[in-house]
């Protein structure tokens, strides 16, 4: 497999969920090409994101880019992504903007991807990589990725948004359009699915100096998912952040909520000054079986690792 495959793109768009993960203003309509049974799902609205330089380092914007590119899309022209994961290939990203359907079909034929059917569909391929330029909207990945998206576009009513536990989080998330969202998803009866949900909410958590908050979470147990927003803050050095996480159940959310307001009434007397200011600020909000919590946190602190 060459260099810059978008199989190895989506090796690296999981790795989104250990660090940092942000619905946004176009890219509702991307959700009805994502699989009911997807477990991953980054949205990002990128006309928003490609003018701030943090935002797009959060979310490795140089790598998104560069898949761009190959596929033929510029930049300046996108204006939603979409990358959702599943279980084996059924992985694809999705990009949405103000395309010429002939120009990028001549690109993609001029850089070594071949016209195909698959199944009734008009595809590219090169390698292992396909991509579809229907509809509007530029999908690459995996064959079995590509060809998911499609034909759950054609099922409406089989999508994402289908999903309950999808529905539990998304309903929790702020009411503005944060620019970087989000989800993983742990589809019912999966355990081991539950618990990467479960460390990855920790693990990112400690990455943003919030690592009590995950230890807590991962004491009471994470059921069906987790979902994740930042936005601008208040002020220029921080950035709004808001965690969903649907629990076991109520009685399991409730302990949660209650470990980790005991904590933030805690924090004027241990920790750092930074700890300190950072577990004081959050707001813990619990309905049923699904906890909020929403912070202000410095840029640096999102920033990924060097």
């Amino acid at each position: 497999m060459r260099k810059g495959s978008l199989i190895q793109f989506f090796s690296l768009c999981c790795l989104l969920f250990a660090g940092i993960i942000g619905c946004s203003r176009g890219s509702s309509g991307l959700l009805e090409y994502v699989p009911a049974d997807s477990m991953a799902i980054v949205i990002v609205n990128w006309a928003t994101v490609r003018n701030d330089a943090d935002l797009k380092s959060m979310i490795k914007g140089i790598e998104i880019e560069s898949q761009m590119t190959r596929l033929g899309t510029e930049s300046s022209s996108v204006s939603d992504w979409l990358v959702f994961a599943g279980i084996g290939s059924r992985s694809a990203l999705l990009i949405q903007g103000k395309f010429d359907r002939r120009k990028l079909a001549e690109h993609l034929k001029s850089t070594g991807w071949n016209e195909v059917s698959v199944e009734g569909n008009k595809l590219y391929s090169t390698d292992n990589d396909y991509a579809s330029l229907a509809d509007g909207v530029v999908i690459g990945g995996p064959r079995e990725g590509v060809i998911a998206a499609l034909q759950t576009r054609k099922n409406s009513g089989k999508n994402i948004a289908s999903s309950a536990s999808f529905k539990n989080i998304k309903d929790e998330m702020p009411a503005g359009k944060s620019p970087i969202m989000g989800f993983l998803i742990a589809p019912e009866g999966t355990l081991e699915a539950a618990d990467a949900a479960l460390s990855v909410t920790a693990g990112a958590m400690s990455l943003f100096g919030m690592g009590e908050i995950g230890s807590v979470l991962r004491l009471v147990n994470v059921a069906s998912g987790v979902g994740f927003a930042v936005a601008n803050g208040k002020s220029k050095e921080k950035c709004a952040v808001n965690f969903c996480v649907v629990m076991r159940d109520e009685k399991t959310a409730s302990i949660a909520s209650a470990a980790l307001n005991a904590m933030k009434s805690l924090s004027s007397y241990v920790g750092t000054a930074g700890d300190k200011e950072n577990l004081s600020s959050f707001n813990i909000t619990q309905r049923k079986k699904v906890l909020s919590i929403k912070m202000e946190m410095p840029r640096d602190m999102l920033m990924p690792a060097q």
